[in-house]
């Protein structure tokens, strides 16, 4: 009796969205992508998945012509991505009078771009499935086609999977639990799935009560290990996250050097109730090559706490000359850097976590990986130098990629930890280096954005690699958010953004390898294969 009036609605709906005009039509469908955005964190209104993806099914199957489906898709996902990613334009406000005509292509072209992604989902659809007439065949059909266009974002190219669908679940942390089994990716697919329950309730009940039932086990199973698992705070690591709040605009002057090293060493060294055993400062904390400041490191650890170990993100150069040069007139051969004077060597530069220890040596390093494009480096870098343009940064040939993701070791302390800088957290099932870790570390400056979305967004992917690993993670920001969140994805301490201050907190455990952990994205293959072995079966049985 209820249902009726639910299912007289919904034709209703799907009537009036077939009979918009083209401009209205186009209106809607980029506003529609524009409410993705707000299922996911930091606001998190994930029920009104229940709205846009039936709007988007109902809008796409009344349409006969592909054209007209690739444009109602790329409008959809270019209101996604502009919503999801304006922030960017921030960054190009820190210094306006070389990057301000920059800002309308960045905050414009990016999103049409990744809009290709969901118009070429929904061309894969049309193909395949928009002449069905079984409705399940069409609804999962599209689904299928949005989360494999997802992954393909997530990791062709340089691969940008940020505000991934999945993301939406962390918005209720017991939904966000399966993570530890099918990572982002397999929560993508079934909260795309469960967005389609309205209609599956209109048109395929016995799938609704399917997807209801799993739903409803989905929950109980995130509340359960949510319940029972109660890690105790250990203190076994006291850890100290500085988070100094400097802003971009400042950090790179000249003038501004000493206050800034004075602004760390002064948070680093305030009086703490607890023993402090690791301090972590952010991602280039310092404007000075640390690892080669020999006064600069005998300041640190005159102020850091007895017996503490320092990890900081800070530059790190290489010269690039041959091992070995011939002088003229000598017939041996001498080492290249008795040859050429270092200020006209050429050299690389990479951006990196330094861990330092109580007695002032740099005691390991890693370098990153996964470079920003146009913020840390420029595709055909010396073409695009030569006709004058630079990278956000403004270095001069861009920084060079480290190799590959690394465990480091904090020597007396006999605790290991993978290191992320800034872009790196957001990669599912790339965070852990050679061995599995005790807990991850991301440092990270989001100085760029501003009072902005973008830096809480980047905050709650750090979260979901928690829950998908099986690892705590600790999170120093330049200004904001630092935070510390347990190996369950709660958070355990925050500071906000533009907050100068530190944050002294027990590491919580790790759990057990999660399945995720182990096999990466094997299961979610398997839950997506097995969903399309369904359709493909149901298609060919209405055939």
């Amino acid at each position: 009796m209820m249902l009726g009036p639910l299912r007289n609605w919904i034709d209703n709906q799907s009537i009036r969205l077939a009979l918009l005009s083209p401009i209205k039509g186009g209106l809607f469908d980029f506003f529609l992508g524009a409410l993705v955005p707000l299922a996911m964190p930091p606001l998190g209104a994930w029920p009104i998945l229940f709205f846009i993806f039936p709007a988007l099914l109902m809008r796409l199957q009344r349409i006969q012509r592909w054209q007209n489906v690739a444009l109602t898709a790329w409008l959809f996902g270019f209101g996604q991505f502009f919503i999801g990613l304006y922030w960017i334009g921030f960054a190009f406000l820190v210094e306006p009078d070389l990057f301000l005509w920059a800002l309308p292509l960045a905050i414009t072209f990016l999103p049409a771009g990744l809009a290709v992604f969901p118009m070429l989902a929904a061309l894969l659809w049309f193909l395949f499935f928009a002449d069905k007439p079984r409705f399940a065949i069409r609804a999962l059909g599209l689904v299928l086609c949005l989360v494999l266009a997802s992954w393909l974002r997530s990791n062709i190219l340089t691969g940008l999977p940020w505000n991934l669908y999945g993301m939406s679940a962390l918005s209720w942390l017991p939904l966000a639990q399966s993570a530890r089994l099918w990572g982002v990716h397999g929560l993508s697919l079934l909260m795309l799935c469960f967005a389609m329950l309205p209609l599956f309730i209109r048109h395929e009940r016995k799938l609704a009560v399917f997807l209801s039932l799993g739903f409803l086990l989905i929950i109980w199973d995130g509340h359960t290990r949510l319940k029972t698992y109660e890690p105790e705070k250990t203190a076994d690591l006291m850890v100290r996250i500085v988070q100094p709040a400097i802003p971009q605009k400042e950090k790179w002057i000249p003038e501004n050097r000493l206050g800034i090293i004075r602004t760390h060493l002064e948070l680093t060294g305030q009086p703490a109730e607890v023993p402090i055993d690791l301090v972590v400062w952010p991602e280039t904390a310092l404007p000075a090559l640390l690892y080669r400041d020999i006064w600069l490191r005998e300041q640190i650890t005159d102020i850091l706490p007895d017996g503490a170990y320092l990890v900081t993100g800070g530059l790190r150069r290489e010269t690039l000359v041959k091992a070995t040069d011939i002088r003229p007139g000598e017939e041996r051969a001498v080492p290249a850097e008795e040859v050429t004077p270092e200020a006209e060597r050429p050299w690389q530069s990479f951006n990196s976590v330094f861990v330092i220890s109580p007695e002032g040596d740099v005691e390991d390093f890693y370098d990153k990986h996964h470079l920003v494009p146009f913020g840390e480096y420029l595709p055909q870098q010396q073409l695009l130098e030569f006709l004058g343009l630079e990278q956000l940064t403004r270095l001069r040939g861009g920084f060079t990629a480290g190799e590959e993701p690394r465990t480091l070791a904090l020597g007396k302390l006999g605790k290991s930890f993978s290191p992320l800088i800034c872009y790196e957290v957001i990669f599912p099932g790339r965070v852990v280096g050679d061995f599995r870790p005790d807990f991850l570390i991301t440092v990270t400056n989001d100085g760029w954005f501003g009072k902005s979305a973008g830096p809480w967004q980047h905050l709650e992917m750090a979260r979901m690699r928690t829950i998908e690993e099986g690892l705590p993670i600790i999170r120093s920001a330049n200004t904001g958010v630092s935070a510390v969140f347990d190996a369950l994805g709660r958070q355990h301490a925050l500071m906000p953004l533009m907050q100068r201050g530190v944050l002294d907190v027990s590491l919580p455990p790790a759990v057990d390898e999660t399945p995720y952990a182990r096999y990466g994205d094997m299961i979610f293959f398997l839950m997506f294969f097995g969903v399309a072995g369904l359709v493909y079966r149901a298609r060919r049985a209405s055939a």
